[in-house]
């Protein structure tokens, strides 16, 4: 029988990582760019989570649509914020 997850508490950012949707030809501009949940405490909590452990980040946070989102995809991948 296995011992229980123990709580991960992590101590960062959680940022939204804005990436280019398609490879570019040289001197070209994007056009467009979509919003990851990034930031590497918050990466390395969400893959914690979603390996069974309870998990939270603790840091700052914006109340305006980008920070909701952070929050929102941080909840979404099982860490407690």
């Amino acid at each position: 029988m296995s011992e229980p997850a123990r709580p991960i508490l992590g101590l960062g950012e959680a940022i939204a990582d804005l990436i280019c949707g398609r490879r570019l030809a040289d001197g070209e501009s994007p056009a467009r760019f979509f919003p990851h949940l990034g930031g590497a405490r918050a990466t390395v909590a969400v893959a914690s989570a979603r390996r069974g452990a309870p998990v939270a980040l603790v840091g700052g946070g914006g109340s305006d649509p980008g920070g909701r989102w952070v929050s929102e995809g941080l909840a979404a991948g099982g860490v407690g914020t």
